[in-house]
């Protein structure tokens, strides 16, 4: 009979324990009964619950909280005074009769999944102010409310769940706080009433899938230097945007349909040089996006459609733009630049031609050039999707400079471009009173004294012409070496002592003129030769004196 009546005993408490979901209730300031949990007995601290059966929301049997509500920061049960540190699950899903601003007071440190789901409806709402003790919003925390003013995000939230705000009605600028590092899927999803300037903290290191899909920003978007990860849809649909886009040199992925539609972007797209992979569509229908599109050498994959419709030039200032695509890119996919107007040049820096998709340049002109390393011409001429182009130029693989040393007592000419085909020529012409030393790197190491200097560029090269004050060398030297202007158009003078000869030399070594004087002056006319670099070979008493002539 005893454990009969103990059974009964068990069987009535497990039903009444089913039957609520929550430890007491108490009547707020503003009158509605809130309902609350006990979370730690042993420091008072207590959550804010929905009061029904079972773990979701489930307000049967009870009035749901409607008007303008005012949470507490503690609550009182059975003597025992209570701090509200945060509000459960579903704690005010559906309560759709809250009006007015919602403050989540201080003391609140976290906002459970589905906790205002659906509470606040239509324009019944004013402003959000999350509090700055507030760590995590849950997921689906405020989806779909409808806040008609503005949101404010506490300085202590670390994460913003997935979906947290979808759909919510909130206006005017939105600042994500510097103590944010994650914002999750769809955190800020078809906030399309948002119209105000977007702001996103310093320490925010993940923007999650379609974390601002459709929002209605206007302004410039700013990335902070901490951000990694950039989601697929990320900011797709963003239409008010202006101005640049830099994604920063921390991102490694630019993903799906990142940037997809943002139309009113009207500057600069600057991708930074840790990015690897650029998503399919990442930059679709950027109409608007202006200049240089340099692709950094860090991306090894561009993606289906990844920049197609993204106009690189100013209808208005009528500029054009070069596409530069780094050394490490190994595919690229369909229609990825297709109707990229406005392109000047493509510049591609890897040896062996990118995998090419379907039509990844359809509306680009065949005949605009495209520039590619030494000894990979071919290479490109014959490859799937790159046959297209008619224009193909090598470019070399290193940089040259050319200069005077200082002080500047002369000037040097580039007879000779370098490439990676064909040897530079580099000429140096002193002015009256000095005369050529040598040519040095610009870390002052010797080169060579030949004048004109013949190399092949096989690295950097900085190269500086070095001069010397040439006052004490022996008059007749000096007399017999005098030729001006130097360079020339065709008519240049000689003066010296006693000359009696003068021959001219091309750059091939051929003779091509002799003239007889006697005195210490003539004229020399190459009016009629091609320009170039020629040997001016004077006779005189003094002897034989070599000098070199530009001809422009």
């Amino acid at each position: 009979m005893k454990k009969f009546f103990l059974t009964l005993i068990l069987a009535a408490f497990c039903g009444m324990s089913s039957a609520f979901a929550y430890d007491f209730s108490a009547v707020c300031s503003t009158g509605q009964t809130l309902y609350y949990n006990i979370t730690n007995a042993a420091n008072h601290e207590v959550e804010i619950v929905c009061p029904g059966e079972g773990n979701n929301w489930n307000w049967s049997g009870f009035d749901r909280p409607s008007g303008y509500i005012e949470l507490p920061t503690s609550v009182e049960s059975d003597g025992i005074n209570y701090a509200v540190t945060a509000i459960g699950d579903y704690a005010f899903r559906d309560c759709r009769g809250l009006t007015g601003d919602l403050i989540i007071p201080n003391s609140i440190v976290s906002i459970g999944d589905f906790a205002f789901n659906g509470s606040y409806d239509y324009d019944n709402a004013d402003n959000l102010v999350i509090g700055n003790s507030v760590i995590s919003i849950g997921k689906l925390a405020f989806y779909d409310t409808w806040f008609s003013g503005s949101l404010t995000i506490g300085n202590s939230v670390v994460s913003i769940g997935e979906g947290a705000f979808d759909s919510c009605k909130f206006t005017g600028d939105l600042v994500i706080p510097d103590s944010v590092v994650l914002i999750e899927d769809l955190a800020f999803n078809s906030c399309s009433r948002f119209h105000g300037n977007l702001v996103i903290g310093n320490s925010v290191t993940s923007i999650g899938n379609s974390a601002f899909q459709s929002c209605g920003f206007s302004g410039v978007l700013a990335m902070p230097d901490s951000m990694i990860s950039l989601g697929d849809y990320a900011f797709h649909n963003c239409i008010n945007f202006t101005g640049d886009l830099v994604i920063p040199n921390s991102v490694t992925r630019i993903g799906t349909a990142a940037f997809e539609d943002d139309w009113g972007f009207n500057g600069h797209v600057v991708i930074g040089n840790s990015v690897v992979e650029i998503g399919d569509l990442a930059f679709s229908c950027c109409f608007h996006i202006t200049g240089d599109l340099i692709i950094p050498n860090s991306v090894t994959t561009i993606g289906r459609a990844a920049f197609d419709f993204c106009w690189l030039y100013s209808k208005e200032e009528q500029t054009t733009a070069n596409l530069y695509i780094g050394s490490s890119v190994t595919s690229i996919g369909e229609s990825a630049f297709k109707a990229c107007y406005g392109l000047t040049n493509i510049i591609v820096y890897r040896d062996v031609p990118p995998v090419t998709g379907f039509d990844a340049f359809e509306s680009v002109s065949n005949t605009i050039p495209v520039y590619v390393p030494c000894g990979s011409m071919q290479a490109y001429q014959t490859a799937e999707g790159w046959n297209q182009f008619t224009n193909y130029r090598q470019m070399p693989y290193y940089e040259f400079i050319v200069e005077v040393a200082e002080p500047m007592t002369g000037t040097v000419d580039i007879l000779q471009e370098p490439d990676c085909e064909t040897e530079g020529i580099v000429l140096a012409v002193a002015e009256n009173g000095f005369e050529f030393q040598n040519w040095e790197t610009i870390e002052g190491v010797f080169v060579s004294d030949e004048n004109p200097y013949n190399f092949t560029l096989t690295e950097d090269l900085h190269l500086v012409a070095r001069f010397f004050n040439n006052v004490g060398v022996d008059d007749n030297e000096m007399a017999t070496a005098s030729v001006y202007p130097n360079p020339t158009t065709g008519l240049f003078i000689i003066e010296g002592q006693d000359i009696t000869e003068v021959e001219v030399y091309n750059a091939q070594g051929q003779l091509i003129r002799t003239q007889m004087i006697s005195g210490d002056r003539t004229e020399i006319d190459l009016s009629n030769a091609a320009n170039g670099l020629y040997l001016v070979r004077i006779m005189s008493g003094a002897g034989v004196t070599e000098r070199t002539v530009v001809k422009r």
